[in-house]
């Protein structure tokens, strides 16, 4: 009703992460009859629609933009002299992070390996060089920059990405013929070197190439002796190599002999072995493993090697704005507490003064208080990599947990010592949190660690079937077992670098170490980067909503690697009340809920 009087209309382009107008465009409404009938007590609800091109602006990759909707009495510039009287209203838009990519199909004649599909990010603008790099065995054999082809059709389903519509490869290899095995792997890189190396983002594909391996024209078979001796048993070497995603060696190579046909090699007792950080120019880097090949294995008549890559931690300076003394210093790292900072601290408990949240945090026009809570929490959390919460937070293995291995039960969960363990780790991670933001701390409850255990069993159970099956009646079971209790699952498929719905048995090689990694790794990401899940963990995690806080907390770890880290809370049903879920062949299983008078666990 204000646009009566406010009668000039606005759409503001606003970079969220700079807090600076991108640009400003005036625009003249159009007719909308749905609109009209939808809201009929809006005066100019059937003159309200609006279609306008920005037309070219520069948009970073990373930021996050809002559209402003503006009607305001003024009629230049953006509507805002100071004075004048305007309404806005702010629509959140998609962050320009997107990536994708499709492996067309890829043929194989011969020596002459030939590939085609498609490859588009947002970071094209900063990343301009395409590449594919064919490796075997961890080993690089060829390379390839790409000349992008148009593909209005990828554009046309990603038109989100920039450079989407430029997309298409089709690249010719030729392969050796001594390929260790008939595996390769396929990269597609933009990166920001020219040369295909620095700063990249990478796709990975594996290609099964046939039985038969690549034979070249000169190739020489040789002869086979009418008399064969008897063969003198040969001895062969395992090579470990330690690298970076660019191909560079970070440490030195170490080479075991004294190897013969049918031994075994594993490289998780490697342990020791594997660098926790990288000193470059006087400044120290904290390293993650992010990919390895041919870890475990048996040597058949030919030198094994096995690939570990690592990706650093933070990012070098960029030439052209930091200083040339080295990258960033990473931060005292506490695997016992977050760093946290005071202007999270402060958003946060000034918003629990006067406001009480819904399950998510949204940027709402009606809501300016959530709206800046909002936009403080990506902007604190993640959206600066330098300066960020995530980034002030990385977990630093621990050795003396380094060779401590998991022990796990018949039925495929965590055993009951290990798990009490595991859970205090992260009931004290998230009550330091609590603790400077004035919340009612987490316990530890005999019930909540059932629940954890519960959900964790039935999710095993039912793993490999379609996931709107499989949540709607893991979850069903699970409110009847729990007499009641909400289960929140935060990280369902956290899977020790396994792919997304492997089922592979990690109970021999995972360790408490590992362990610690994934929960605190995790309960970092759910408090400093669920923009997207519009910080529903974040309410939950840090007791946010006093009048609602999940207080008792259960961890849970499957040998498939999935971890369950399950909050729980009286208050979620009305107490004494009877209530239903189905079972699994739609009957009613009925139950009531009751308080957690279950025996409570000391933390300390």
């Amino acid at each position: 009703d204000y646009s009566q009087v406010e009668n000039n209309h606005y759409l503001i382009l606003f970079d969220n992460t700079n807090k600076t107008q991108v640009k400003s465009i005036k625009v003249t409404n159009v007719a909308r009859p749905d609109v009209a009938k939808a809201y009929p007590t809006v005066v100019t609800a059937g003159q309200s629609g609006f279609n306008a091109n920005f037309g070219t602006v520069n948009l970073t990759p990373g930021h996050s933009y809002s559209l402003v909707s503006r009607y305001s009495t003024l009629n230049n510039g953006n509507g805002d002299n100071g004075h004048s009287k305007f309404t806005d209203y702010w629509f959140k838009l998609p962050i320009n992070v997107e990536s994708a990519h499709y492996l067309d199909g890829w043929t194989i004649d011969n020596d002459k390996l030939n590939i085609h599909g498609w490859m588009a990010t947002s970071y094209t603008t900063q990343k301009p060089y395409a590449y594919a790099i064919i490796l075997n065995n961890g080993r690089e054999i060829s390379r390839q920059q790409l000349k992008l082809s148009a593909r209005p059709d990828v554009a046309k389903v990603y038109p989100h990405i920039y450079g989407s519509k430029n997309s298409g490869f089709n690249a010719m290899f030729n392969l050796p013929s001594n390929l260790v095995n008939n595996t390769l792997e396929l990269v597609l890189r933009f990166t920001n070197d020219s040369a295909g190396n620095g700063n990249s983002i990478d796709f990975w594909e594996t290609l099964k190439l046939p039985n038969n391996k690549p034979t070249h024209p000169n190739d020489n078979p040789g002869t086979i002796p009418e008399n064969p001796t008897t063969p003198v048993e040969q001895k062969y070497d395992w090579i470990i190599n330690f690298q970076n995603e660019q191909g560079n060696a970070i440490k030195n190579t170490i080479v075991k002999s004294n190897y013969k046909s049918g031994d075994t090699f594993n490289a998780t007792s490697l342990d020791n072995n594997i660098p926790q950080e990288l000193k470059l120019n006087g400044k120290i880097y904290l390293l993650d493993i992010t990919k390895s090949t041919n870890i475990v294995g048996t040597f058949n008549n030919s030198n094994e090697v096995t690939t570990l890559v690592y990706t650093v931690s933070g990012e070098l300076p960029d030439d052209n704005q930091k200083d040339h003394s080295g990258g960033y210093n990473p931060p005292v790292v506490s695997n016992k507490k977050f760093t946290l900072s005071p202007t999270w601290i402060n958003a946060i408990k000034e918003f629990m003064r006067d406001e009480i949240p819904g399950q998510k945090i949204d940027r709402l026009d009606d809501d300016r208080e959530e709206y800046n809570l909002a936009q403080t929490l990506s902007s604190e959390g993640f959206l600066d990599p330098a300066n960020s919460l995530l980034w002030k937070n990385q977990y630093k293995s621990e050795p003396s947990l380094m060779n401590k291995k998991v022990r796990f039960t018949e039925d495929g969960i965590l055993d009951k010592e290990t798990q009490i363990e595991v859970t205090k780790y992260a009931a004290k991670l998230l009550n330091e949190v609590r603790e400077a933001l004035g919340t009612t701390p987490f316990e530890i409850t005999q019930r909540s660690l059932n629940d954890s255990s519960i959900v964790a069993r039935l999710a095993t159970k039912y793993w490999g079937q379609e996931n709107e099956y499989e949540n709607k009646y893991i979850h069903a079971i699970a409110y009847g077992e729990f007499l009641g209790h909400n289960c929140e699952n935060i990280s369902p498929d956290v899977s020790f670098g396994l792919e997304r719905g492997q089922q592979v048995d990690i109970s021999k090689v995972v360790t408490v170490d590992d362990l610690h990694r994934v929960i605190y790794n995790t309960l970092a990401w759910s408090l400093f980067h669920d923009e997207d899940g519009g910080w529903h963990e974040l309410v939950d995690l840090s007791g946010l909503d006093k009048t609602n806080a999940p207080t008792y907390l259960g961890v849970q770890v499957t040998k498939r690697g999935r971890v369950h880290i399950d909050i729980n809370d009286d208050k979620f049903w009305e107490q004494g009340k009877i209530h239903s879920a189905q079972d699994m062949d739609g009957n009613p299983q009925w139950y009531k809920s009751t308080v957690d008078n279950s025996p409570r666990i000391p933390i300390n």
